[in-house]
C-alpha cells in the first residue's frame, strides 16, 4: 500500500459516538496524521541504516531531512522515530530548500553540513539493517513523512530494498508524491546535499536489435547485387554491386551504402 500524499491531511472520518467513562469523560482523540511536504513541512530524503564502522551501528546512523517549503523550519519539538522508539529533536533551523542531518552521537560529517544530534545518541532503537520504519512528526504530533524499507512493509508494500553496509537509500524526487519506486540505493552517500544515483539503463546497445545471427568463423562475406535502372526513357540498366559484410550487417549500414550508390549514379547522369 502507498503512504499518504505529501502535504495532505488524512480524509475526515466519521466521529464515533462518545463513550462515557466512569467519570463521564470521552476518550482523548488521536493526533491527526498526514504525510508529505506542505508549508512548514519536511521530507526524509536519505538515510544510512548500516554504517561501515565496526561495532554497534546505531551511534553512526543518520537521516537526512529536506525543507521543500518557502520558509525556514526549526526542528525544535519535532520527533523522529523508527518502528520501536522515538526521539524529540533539539532546535536547528533548516532554511527553505536546504538540508539537515539527524545523526547518532558518533557519526562524522564535513564541517559545512548542518547536523542535529539525537539526545540519547541513537535514532529510535537503532535502525534495522534488514529493514525498519522511519517516521517524522511535527511538534503537533502530525506524521509529516514516513517510509518503510527492506523487510518492513508498514508503509510501503512492497518496500524498497535495504541498503548494504556503507550504502544509503535515497529519494529521487523530494517534491513528488510518496512512492516506493522513488527510493533507491544511491551511488554514494551525500549527507546534506542532493542525492546522487547510478545512471539508469535506457535500452539495448544501438544496432543490437537489427543484428542478425552470428556468422561462423569461416563464413564468406555476403554480396548483394542492386540493379539501379536509369528510367523509362530507353536507357540501359546499370548494375551496381553493394558489398555487405558478414551475415548480420545492420540495416543502417546497408542504407548508407545504397545512398552512396544512388548519389554516384545521379552524378554520372548529369555529365
Amino acid at each position: 500500500t502507498s503512504p499518504r500524499a505529501p502535504g495532505a491531511a488524512s480524509p475526515p472520518k466519521p466521529s464515533p459516538a462518545p463513550q462515557s467513562s466512569s467519570r463521564g469523560q470521552s476518550p482523548p482523540a488521536a493526533p491527526a496524521q498526514a504525510a508529505g511536504p506542505s508549508p512548514g513541512s519536511l521530507r526524509i530524503t536519505e538515510f544510512m541504516s548500516d554504517p561501515p564502522e565496526s561495532g554497534r551501528d546505531a551511534p553512526y546512523e543518520w537521516v537526512e531531512l529536506f525543507n521543500p517549503g518557502p520558509n525556514d523550519v526549526d526542528l525544535a519539538g519535532w520527533v523522529i522515530a523508527d518502528a520501536a522508539s522515538s526521539d524529540t529533536l533539539p532546535s536547528l533551523a533548516i532554511p527553505a530548500g536546504g538540508y539537515a542531518v539527524v545523526a547518532g552521537a558518533a557519526a562524522k560529517f564535513a564541517p559545512a553540513i548542518p547536523v542535529v544530534r539525537v539526545p540519547d545518541g541513537e535514532i529510535g532503537n537503532g535502525l534495522g539493517n534488514a529493514g525498519d520504519v522511519l517516521r517524522l512528526r511535527d511538534p503537533s504530533g502530525r506524521i509529516v513523512d514516513e517510509l518503510s524499507f527492506g523487510s518492513r512493509t508498514d508503509v510501503f508494500d512492497p518496500a524498497p530494498p535495504a541498503p548494504e553496509a556503507g550504502e544509503t537509500l535515497g529519494l529521487r524526487d523530494p517534491l513528488a508524491e510518496p512512492d516506493p519506486g522513488l527510493w533507491a540505493v544511491t551511488s554514494r552517500p551525500t549527507p546534506g546535499e542532493a542525492n546522487a544515483f547510478p545512471a539508469r539503463r535506457t535500452g539495448a546497445v544501438a544496432g543490437a536489435a537489427s543484428a542478425g545471427p552470428a556468422a561462423s568463423p569461416d563464413a564468406r562475406p555476403a554480396r548483394s547485387t542492386l540493379q539501379v535502372e536509369e528510367g523509362s526513357d530507353g536507357g540501359s540498366v546499370v548494375p551496381w554491386m553493394v558489398l555487405g559484410g558478414l551475415a548480420g550487417i545492420s540495416v543502417g549500414m546497408i542504407g548508407a551504402a545504397l545512398a552512396r550508390v544512388i548519389r554516384r549514379f545521379l552524378e554520372r547522369r548529369r555529365k
